[in-house]
């Protein structure tokens, strides 16, 4: 304990003050712990190190010093005079063989023991004895009040101060000019006003706009949490002839050592990860003043060194770019880091260091080797168990080599890959001595083994299947090994095979007869249903290539599509010739499985749609003699797709090739959850595919609808983990498989199964290549990227489709030779992916602008061609963003109007809906004054407001007293005029500083112990109020049971018992004897635009159904209290007042009196529903809405939530999709049941006594 009158306060230094919010964030933890072990060889005495080590104590401040907290602020109290702690352990007692084991792990065990900073010294000292002359000396410290240069400064001088007193004379060490806290004193009076302000301003040119998170190729996810995670140590050395070149390199280009591995180590981050954009924490000394030389004390300072690697710049000018950004640098290192992160202010991640993830170290030894009064003290090596980030190499240089260590977060990195990542450093700086010329991108990181590895073993995927076969011989065989078995199902009937060849060869015979023959394209326009499939199967028996002409895509599209791929013959209605009596024809002389069998459009970068055209072989690849599925006669496979989609050729095609039955489902029936489920019973279907869009929507509705499945495919998108848990709990398909594959390579080219899902997945392969397929990962030097890497996919082998039909520089451009020699043709993907240890891939997202949409691929840039067009549009941009729950991806367009025009997202809607099919149309329209642009001219994209979430959004107030004291204090910090619930305290101007400072005012306000990082990882004003509320909950020793859903409360009559506020209300109400408005909650909105107003029923009516509150009626109980009754779902009546007819003038007021005068009108409780809507119409696009409800049913938190799913369900409906919102785990009645069972238990008492207790004054104190 301190005793104040012995202690004195200094402020903290900047770099303590990072340091010790680092410690108020993650506690009780060795991250910054800095210990230094000694092998000392000789007679050593304890008593004189004891005393030697008192000496050091009171020389240097720093080890007399605690920490405190004075206004917020954290400060240093340094006591006068302090005992050293240093115990002694004899391990002399243990077998010779012991020893050494026990002294390491003695050491290590002290080492990571964590450092209380309010409790000095934060020095320990622990002496291990092995034999007489045989001792293990660890001096443990946290970092806060020490550093590198500072460990060989308390190693020489405890040396010298042991050594004066073993030979009885003075140590004759300098006096000090300085201590640490006049440093900090002046270090804080130095670095403002126009001083802090230059530095600043070079700190924020140089790191303005730096990407603030770098993908490495780690082996696990990041995860959540602040860093210092568990760590681990990778040897590292360069030396000889290698490390002579380097310093020849570096000195040639006039920079040293340091620079020359900086810029190796970026080269290597750039090729890892594919950023040209990067930033490293260097680690520098800041002692470049002449009395810190000799202080013990945290002087370290780190500078983000930002390395521009763009333009594939040889390693000369790598290294020139280096110099000219760490000169500058160390001239401004004395900025502490914690400033320029404030300044710059990055978004607040607990799980992510401030401004870079990865870190390069170059220090000379913080301890020499060194001898005294008989002993010799050599250090030793203690291995890390913590890392304060993703990734860092330490080196010192030595004369003869340079040598230190990777230092890894073990929650990132496996050790072997650290090992094998250290190899590719190793091998680039021998190639760029070798040759500094050479592009970064032609630099060599792999090792001949990785290599093979990744091209070769990962792409062991070859097998034998009928690789010269066409689709229509193939089908005839099939047909004669089953000619009376159904091939095709539909709501027309079922088709046999030898039935479906019939048919097929009368449309094959009359194309003949028009002359189609190999190549030749035949459009079909048909709907999905048994006659497309005869046309499909008709035309390649005809030796041509079918082209799916949906008949629900806007006219000037199929125009355009038609055209594109030069359709001589069109087929839109085949009864007639397919009816027609006749043989199936001969194949046509000549057709190959090297000739079309169908080209399917996709969408373009130019703005138009581009033509797929591919190939027998291709399609025969993917079905027949496959490794990922193998489909029998008995199998019966769904076809869900559009035929304009690639998927309906794994469907029809695997289906027919291989004697099964294709049951054909109606797109009403795939969009509807419970028609769908019932379906695949109904119809027995055991092989279905899924893009993940309908996958997420069926699980979420019915995660067991899928268990009759043999074969469940999914893919197309980005997969979501629950959605497949869910899946896999509720009682999964024999085979679930994540497919992955674009239409250039015919449908699917990876599968992975998925039996299980890790509790901590983000995303889950797609494993592995389909037979007969090759995939690679390379970097944009056409490079193989390493394991963990991110890298873009390129597809080979025989599932390539032919060309972009039409389109040769398209087809040049993304159909390009195979760079590694191992084919002739590759596919770029533009996908981005990794690949795990185990080969299997995991798609991570577009490397261009690129989505897919419900499974469709679209270029936004081919919606904002059309978009484009529009007369009242003067500029836009159109991109993806993430729908609610089970939505997915969804388009938004951001719209600049032209000036005196007239801009409504139903005017563009419609515009699109000419010339675009129905799944490239925007979801959201959002208008702006102008499109936020970045300094060098272009969009910027992340400035782009959510749809629904400008700046001009509804102020939602605080809504609880807890948020209503937050506000207040948010207010007081931030200098704010007022805090809403959902604001942002970062986003307001927050800092780590302020977060600490108000925290510390939260705890006392509330009296309850508040950790700092809590608002980090709640910072908005509702959240952080949430964690403050269950943290009063806790500390008045409750403990809540959950709230779960009471499913038997909704049979029979629905009774219910009221909520005990529920129940207050109807007393109050019964009192009245009469119904009153009273309690009467009313809202209104000012509705401008052109108004769904079917659509805003169907919103009122679909919330009436989520909220059972809203059909809840009372009455008196039998004999008992008041029940509350839930009544089924009906629709809401939704009056229409169209007040056209009277002056423009006059109609807004009178509007106005209407929905006051129905805020007026009072309920009767024993009526269903409590909720009235009522919509006034005033012209065109003005419109009012009110909503009256009463208080027994809804409050304020209820308004709240209404909007915000009126606006979500509006623009669904309004859309004709489904509704985007997930049912609700549980409902009032439920609530209000949870509430009476508990109160009724043991939960009243401790509230009573806790009221009871603030009652008396002794509660929380008073805030005005």
């Amino acid at each position: 304990m301190l005793n104040e009158s012995e202690i004195y306060i200094a402020p903290a230094s900047f770099g303590q003050r990072r340091l010790w919010l680092n410690d108020c964030l993650d506690p009780g933890r060795p991250t910054y712990n800095v210990p230094v072990a000694l092998q000392v060889s000789g007679r050593l005495r304890p008593e004189l190190l004891r005393a030697a080590l008192a000496a050091l104590t009171g020389r240097h401040e720093t080890l007399r010093t605690a920490f405190g907290v004075e206004d917020g602020e954290p400060v240093q109290l340094i006591s006068a005079a302090l005992e050293p702690v240093f115990a002694v352990v004899d391990l002399g007692g243990l077998p010779a063989g012991r020893r050494e084991a026990e002294a390491r792990r003695g050491l290590a065990l002290e080492a990571e023991r964590p450092f209380d900073l309010t409790r000095p010294p934060l020095l320990r000292t622990t002496l291990l004895t092995l034999g007489p002359d045989d001792h293990r000396l660890l001096l443990s410290l946290h970092h806060i009040v020490t550093d590198g240069w500072s460990l060989g400064i308390l190693v020489r001088e405890l040396l010298a101060l042991y050594a004066a007193g073993a030979e009885g004379r003075p140590a004759g060490l300098p006096e000090l000019p300085i201590q640490y806290a006049d440093f900090a004193a002046w270090q804080r009076q130095h670095l403002q006003g126009e001083t802090l302000a230059v530095k600043l301003h070079r700190w924020r040119r140089r790191l303005e706009g730096a990407p603030e998170v770098l993908e490495l190729p780690a082996d696990h996810p990041r995860p959540r949490g602040s860093a210092g995670q568990a760590g681990a140590l990778v040897p590292f050395e360069i030396a000889g002839p290698a490390l002579a070149a380097l310093r020849d390199l570096a000195r040639a280009g006039g920079a040293t050592l340091f620079m020359a591995v900086l810029a190796g180590y970026q080269a290597l981050l750039a090729r890892w990860t594919g950023r040209h954009d990067l930033v490293v924490g260097v680690p520098v000394a800041n002692r470049n003043r002449l009395e810190t030389e000799n202080v013990v004390g945290f002087f370290v300072n780190t500078l983000a060194l930002r390395g521009d690697l763009g333009g594939d710049p040889a390693f000369r000018q790598i290294l020139a770019r280096v110099r000219e950004v760490a000169v500058e640098a160390f001239a401004y290192e004395d900025l502490p880091l914690d400033l320029v992160v404030d300044e710059l202010r990055p978004e607040q991640r607990l799980h992510l260091p401030s401004q870079f993830q990865v870190a390069l170290g170059f220090q000379p030894p913080a301890v020499p080797e060194m001898a005294a009064a008989g002993l010799l003290l050599r250090p030793l090596t203690l291995h890390s168990q913590t890392a304060k980030f993703e990734l860092s190499l330490q080196l010192s240089e030595l004369p003869d080599r340079l040598t230190g260590f990777w230092e890894l977060d073990a929650a990132r990195f496996e050790r072997a890959t650290v090992q094998r990542l250290s190899g590719h450093l190793a091998r680039l700086l021998a190639g760029v001595v070798a040759d500094p010329d050479r592009p970064l991108s032609a630099l060599e990181l792999l090792a001949p083994a990785e290599r093979h590895q990744l091209l070769v073993e990962h792409n062991d995927a070859a097998t034998a299947y009928p690789r010269e076969a066409t689709l229509p011989g193939l089908f005839t065989a099939q047909a004669a090994r089953t000619p009376d078995a159904p091939a095709v199902v539909s709501a027309a009937g079922v088709l046999t095979y030898r039935e479906l060849a019939r048919r097929a060869a009368g449309v094959a015979r009359r194309l003949r007869a028009l002359g189609v023959g190999p190549d030749d394209r035949v459009g079909v326009r048909l709907q999905r249903g048994a006659e497309m499939v005869v046309a499909f199967l008709g035309i390649l028996q005809a030796g041509g290539a079918y082209v799916p002409l949906d008949p629900g895509y806007p006219e000037e599209r199929l125009a355009f599509m038609a055209a594109d791929a030069g359709l001589r013959t069109l087929l839109t209605a085949i009864e007639e010739i397919a009816d027609e009596e006749a043989d199936p024809p001969a194949p046509p002389p000549g057709l190959t499985a090297d000739h079309l069998a169908y080209v399917i459009y996709t969408s373009g970068s130019t703005g138009r749609p581009k033509g797929v055209a591919v190939t027998h072989r291709a399609v025969v690849r993917l079905v027949r003699d496959t490794n990922y599925i193998d489909l029998t006669p008995g199998d019966r496979v769904a076809q869900a797709s559009n035929a304009s989609f690639d998927a309906a050729t794994f469907e029809i095609w695997g289906a027919l090739l291989n004697g099964a039955c294709l049951v054909i489902l109606d797109r009403e029936t795939t969009l509807a959850p419970d028609l769908f489920a019932r379906a695949l019973a109904e119809q027995r279907i055991t092989a279905l595919f899924l893009t993940t869009a309908l996958f997420n929507l069926l699980a979420n509705a019915d995660p067991a609808c899928f268990r009759t499945l043999s074969h469940l495919l999914f893919g197309g998108e980005a997969v979501d983990p629950t959605r497949v848990a869910a899946v896999l709990a509720a009682g999964p398909p024999a085979r679930l498989l994540h497919v992955y594959g674009p239409t250039e390579s015919t449908t699917f080219a990876t599968w992975q199964t998925l039996d299980a899902v890790p509790p901590d997945a983000w995303t889950l392969p797609i494993g592995r290549p389909l037979a007969n397929t090759r995939a690679l990962l390379l970097d944009a030097g056409f490079q193989p990227v390493t394991i963990g890497a991110h890298g873009e996919v390129f597809l080979g082998d025989d599932g390539l489709a032919r060309a972009y039909f039409g389109s040769a520089e398209l087809t040049a451009e993304r159909f390009v030779p195979d760079p590694c020699g191992f084919g002739e043709r590759l596919y770029r993907t533009g996908d981005l992916a990794r690949q795990r240890a185990d080969g299997a891939i995991e798609f991570l997202g577009r490397r261009d602008s690129q989505v897919k949409i419900r499974g469709f691929r679209i270029e936004p840039v081919e919606v904002e061609a059309v978009l484009g067009t529009h007369p009242s549009v003067a500029e836009c941009i159109v991109v993806p963003r993430r729908g609610a729950e089970g939505v997915g991806l969804t388009l938004t367009a951001y719209l600049v109007r032209r000036p005196g025009s007239a801009l409504t997202p139903r005017q563009m809607r419609g515009h699109l809906k000419a010339r675009l099919p129905e799944y490239m149309i925007p979801s959201a329209f959002v208008e702006l004054g102008a499109l936020p642009r970045t300094p060098n001219g272009k969009v910027d994209r992340a400035a782009l407001p959510a749809p629904g979430s400008r700046a001009e959004a509804v102020f939602v107030a605080p809504r609880t007293p807890v948020e209503e004291v937050l506000a207040g204090l948010w207010a007081s910090w931030l200098g704010a005029e007022r805090i809403g619930a959902h604001d942002n305290f970062f986003d307001l101007g927050g800092n780590s500083l302020t977060a600490t400072s108000l925290t510390a005012q939260a705890r006392a306000v509330f009296q309850v112990e508040i950790p700092v990082r809590g608002l980090f990882e709640s910072p908005t004003l509702s959240g952080f109020a949430e964690r403050i509320e269950e943290l009063i909950a806790t500390a008045a020793g409750l403990r809540l049971p959950p709230i779960v859903p009471v499913h038997d409360l909704r049979e029979g009559d629905g009774e219910v018992p009221l909520s005990f506020a529920q129940q207050r209300l109807w007393l109050i109400n019964e009192m009245s004897r009469g119904a009153s408005p009273f309690y009467n909650v009313a809202g209104a909105l000012d509705l401008t635009g052109e108004l769904d107003a079917g659509a805003l029923a169907a919103a009122l009516s679909e919330i009436v159904r989520r909220h059972e509150a809203l059909r809840t009626s009372f009455r008196p109980g039998a004999g008992g209290p008041p029940v509350q009754i839930v009544h089924p779902p009906r629709l809401l009546p939704l009056p229409i007042v169209d007040l056209g007819g009277l002056p423009p003038e006059r109609r807004e007021a009178e509007g106005l009196a209407r929905l006051r005068a129905e805020a007026r009108l009072p309920f009767g409780l024993t009526a269903a529903p409590l909720l009235r809507a009522r919509l006034v119409r005033l012209d065109g696009e003005c419109h009012l809405l009110s909503f009256v409800l009463h208080h027994i049913v809804s409050d304020g938190w209820s308004l709240d939530v209404l909007l915000r799913e009126l606006a979500q369900l509006y623009t669904a409906f309004a859309e004709r999709a489904p509704s985007p919102l997930s049912e609700l785990p549980v409902q009032y009645a439920d609530f209000a049941l949870w509430q009476r069972r508990w109160l009724a238990g043991d939960g009243l008492a401790p509230q009573l006594a806790r009221i009871s207790h603030h009652r008396c004054g002794k509660g929380l104190a008073p805030v005005v």
